[in-house]
C-alpha cells in the first residue's frame, strides 16, 4: 500500500492540489502515513492529541473530519485530553500504563494516537511510546514522525494542507483508489 499511496499522493497534488513543498516530501510522507491509514481501514479509533498551540488544528480537524458531505462512514475519532483529562498529570511510565490499560479497555478493537505538536511538549512521553502512532512533530528530526518547522511563515497553511491530504487520502483508501 505504500507505494500505491506514494504514487497516488503524487498524482494528487500534482492534478487537485498544487503544494510544491509536498511534492518534495512524497517519501517521507508514503511510509509515515501508510500505517494510520491501514488502522483506520481496520476499524482502530483515532485518538487526536494536539499541544495548546495547536489545539486550534485539533478543533478543525474534529469538525471536519467526519463532515456529513463527505459521504462516507463516520470515523471513530476523539480528542485524548476528553477521553482522559488527567493527560495533564501524567508524571512517569506507570501513570502512562495504566492510562494505556484503561484505553484498551474502552477501545477493544484498537486505537492509535494522532499527534500533532512540537517534540519536547509533555504529551510526547505518550505520543513517543507506541511506534505505531501518527506524529507530525515540530522542530525536530523523529524518524517516524513527519516533522515540520515552526517557524515557516507558511506553517499553519502546511498543516491545513497536509490534514486535507491526509482526509483525502482517508477517502482513497476506503473507496478502493489505494
Amino acid at each position: 500500500m505504500q507505494q500505491e499511496l506514494i504514487n497516488w499522493t503524487r498524482n494528487y497534488i500534482r492534478q487537485t492540489h498544487p503544494m510544491s513543498w509536498m511534492e518534495e516530501r512524497i517519501f517521507e510522507w508514503g511510509p509515515i502515513a501508510t500505517n494510520p491509514l491501514l488502522k483506520i481501514l481496520e476499524g482502530k479509533t483515532i485518538l487526536l492529541l494536539c499541544d495548546e498551540e495547536h489545539e486550534w488544528l485539533e478543533n478543525y480537524i474534529l469538525k471536519k473530519i467526519n463532515d456529513p458531505a463527505l459521504n462516507r462512514p463516520m470515523l471513530p475519532i476523539y480528542p485524548l485530553k476528553k477521553v482522559y483529562p488527567n493527560i495533564d498529570e501524567i508524571k512517569n511510565s506507570a501513570d502512562i500504563e495504566l492510562m494505556q490499560d484503561m484505553l484498551s479497555i474502552s477501545f477493544e478493537g484498537g486505537y492509535f494516537i494522532w499527534y500533532v505538536g512540537k517534540s519536547d511538549h509533555r504529551y510526547t512521553r505518550v505520543a513517543f511510546r507506541d511506534d505505531d502512532n501518527f506524529l507530525w512533530v515540530f522542530n525536530d528530526e523523529i524518524q517516524s514522525a513527519f516533522n515540520l518547522k515552526s517557524y515557516d511563515k507558511n506553517c499553519d497553511i502546511k498543516l491545513l494542507e497536509l490534514f486535507r491530504l491526509f482526509n483525502d487520502s482517508i477517502n482513497a483508501a476506503l473507496f478502493g483508489e489505494i
